[in-house]
């Protein structure tokens, strides 16, 4: 939960505090009012979830609970037994709910279960997570408690300061009414009971047209108590131009009877000319034989920053709808409790086909092509998590048709109830072009292993090619050419950048590059030089190729090879490492070639990064032959998921 500004905080506290006075003015408000306003005011100010308000029975002692938060809908089981806590032999009261009345004094704990004065939960009691109490005290006089627990966040100073001051306009309500016979009129008991409330009060004799105004009610205006006159024009004239029609109405339905109280919020000038928005209310106290009002007297509350709040919180939402409204995105609200969806925006009535209101009641489960249980597990993770991570989701159009939605959501909280705010973007369309490129990705695939040379059997070598793309178009390739007449096996293993179209269409030029090369009789040296410098033309700018070229003369026992970027090879059980600089880099580059003895028995293995990437991680270079490649490919010893394209030629002179 964010947390609330100080200012956020304390506007909340006055708006209570003059909620509970208005309340308590009223002398046909009932005791049970007075605790519920209480304790919902206290749970409002703290975020808290459950509490409790209580009083002290005079004669007994007694702790009586007289409301409670209505815990029993979550599974809590205790028994009407805890709405009464008696006082022990020595005048305390037990547990975690009697420390504040033992110690006369208010305290918060957000570790509830090591608190010292803690004696455990009643069974059948629901977890608490933290707690703060507050005795409601008149002078010496210990009148009730009200005690909280359970807010998301942990207890501070600070909410104890806020409830100590409605504590003590809670004790003071106890101790009015406690002394309500002893008080002469319904004068006496308002203005004992706003006392300290920071309201200001005013009293209207109808019959002399006097108003009086307390010192609380000029300084709110900003006026010293000498500076403002008690003139009832003068009172009328400071009310906003615009307002005064509105406000005069009111009045005049309060005088005739229509309603028993006069409650306006309206603009008062202050005494430097600006305007400040109050709440007025006031009640009439006196009457003649006839019922005609003699005198009403009524209260002004600040609540000049309270309509700035909210005044900028409606031009917000007005900006957040117009962004919902407008964007090119399905956006709906669910209510996380009945799965109810109760706002959307046109791009969602759009692709979907549903409007509201027609359409409601609409519920997830009637949209979402799954099943009740999953849905109800994604509200869940959504409620426990704050956030549902994107995934696809297929939904149900009004028509009977289905969408594909990439759909992502985030909780909120308006009023006392949780909303999902949903964000569904279409990949319907999408989707299907996804599935006709991985259909021509996996042809493509295809015709690159149909393009890969087979060798005849000879008596001269024996040759066995690995092909192992990591997805569905590889970037390896490689070209044999055995001349027979020469006993010369000439080869190159290429490995392009890339897994996609754009290397499929590239592998495929450099194909034909290497089919042209070959038929030019170049040295592997030539060989290399020449791809290097008609490569670029067929590749994308960022793209480049490694390649080694080799020569294997069986008549003269050796073999000449030259590397572009493949720098590791097997000969035997030999790890040689040959380097040279990545095709189509640099234009004018030369590749020196190399020559090494090759007779019977012996075995080279050439291999792109794939495999030799593998045998560099695990460290298996030493302990591999060249000829033991293939072979722990056929075992399957190389995992399933190799890092990139793996591709080898493994050649064996026959002795």
């Amino acid at each position: 939960m964010p947390e609330r500004t100080s200012q956020e905080q304390e506007n909340r506290l006055n708006a209570a505090l003059a909620e509970l006075s208005a309340a308590i003015i009223s002398p046909w408000t009932t005791f049970d009012a007075v605790y519920q306003l209480v304790l919902e005011k206290a749970r409002w100010i703290t975020d808290s979830e459950h509490g409790f308000v209580s009083s002290i029975e005079p004669q007994s002692g007694a702790h009586i609970s007289n409301t409670l938060t209505q815990m029993r809908r979550q599974g809590c089981t205790v028994t009407s037994g805890l709405y009464a806590l008696p006082q022990e032999p020595h005048h305390t009261y037990a547990g975690l709910w009697g420390h504040s009345l033992n110690i006369r004094a208010a305290f918060f704990t957000n570790q509830p279960l090591t608190h010292p004065a803690a004696k455990g939960l009643p069974a059948g009691h629901l977890q608490l997570n933290n707690y703060l109490a507050v005795p409601a005290m008149f002078g010496d006089q210990l009148l009730g408690q009200i005690a909280l627990a359970n807010s998301p966040r942990d207890y501070t100073e600070k909410d104890l300061a806020r409830v100590e001051r409605l504590a003590a306009l809670y004790a003071l309500v106890l101790h009015n009414r406690r002394q309500e016979e002893k008080l002469r009129s319904g004068e006496e008991r308002l203005r004992f009971a706003l006392e300290g409330s920071g309201d200001g009060i005013w009293d209207w004799d109808i019959t002399r047209d006097e108003v009086y105004f307390s010192p609380r009610w000029k300084n709110m205006l900003g006026y010293a108590e000498d500076e403002c006159s008690d003139s009832v024009a003068e009172w009328k004239e400071r009310t906003h131009p615009e307002d005064r029609s509105a406000v005069r109405e009111e009045m005049n339905r309060c005088l005739e009877g229509a309603t028993q109280k006069f409650v306006s919020e309206h603009r008062v000038r202050c005494k430097n000319g600006q305007y400040k928005w109050i709440l007025d209310r006031g009640r009439i106290v006196a009457r003649d034989e006839g019922g005609a009002p003699l005198r009403i007297v009524g209260t002004y509350t600040d609540i000049d920053e309270l309509r700035r709040m909210q005044q900028a919180l409606r031009e917000s939402e007005a900006r957040f709808r117009a962004l919902v409204m407008q964007s090119s995105d399905a956006v709906i609200l669910v209510d996380v409790e009945t799965h109810e969806i109760v706002e959307v925006n046109h791009c969602f009535e759009k692709l979907l086909g549903y409007r509201l209101p027609t359409d409601q009641p609409l519920a997830a489960e009637a949209l979402v092509a799954d099943s009740p249980a999953n849905i109800q597990k994604h509200f869940d993770t959504a409620y426990q998590n704050g956030v549902l991570p994107r995934a696809m989701r297929s939904f149900r159009t009004k028509d009977g048709g289905r969408r594909q939605m990439e759909r992502t959501a985030s909780l909120i909280r308006l009023g006392r109830r949780d909303y999902l705010i949903v964000t569904l973007r279409d990949v319907t369309e999408e989707q299907k072009w996804q599935q006709v490129l991985q259909n021509d990705l996996a042809f493509a695939g295809k015709v690159q292993v149909a393009l890969l040379p087979v060798l005849p059997e000879t008596d001269d070598f024996t040759i066995q090619t690995l092909f192992r793309p990591n997805s569905f178009v590889s970037g390896d390739l490689y070209h044999l050419d055995w001349q027979a007449e020469t006993r010369v096996l000439r080869g190159c293993l290429i490995d392009v950048t890339g897994h996609g179209l754009a290397t499929a269409i590239q592998t495929a030029a450099v194909n034909v590059l290497l089919h042209a090369a070959s038929a030019l009789n170049l040295s592997v040296e030539e060989q290399l030089n020449w791809l290097n410098w008609r490569v670029p033309r067929y590749f994308a700018e960022s793209a480049f190729a490694a390649a080694i070229a080799f020569e294997i003369d069986f008549s003269a026992g050796e073999m000449r090879y030259a590397a572009a970027g493949i720098t590791d090879f097997l000969l035997n059980g030999d790890h040689v490492q040959a380097p040279g600089l990545f095709l189509g880099l640099k234009e004018y580059e030369t590749f020196p070639a190399r020559v090494v003895p090759f007779g019977p028995g012996d075995t080279v293995c050439f291999m792109t990064d794939g495999f030799s990437d593998y045998l560099t991680q695990e460290d298996l270079w030493r302990q591999t032959h060249a000829r033991d490649v293939c072979r722990m490919f056929a075992r399957d010893v190389f995992p399933e998921a190799l890092p990139d394209d793996a591709t080898a030629i493994c050649v064996t002179a026959r002795g």
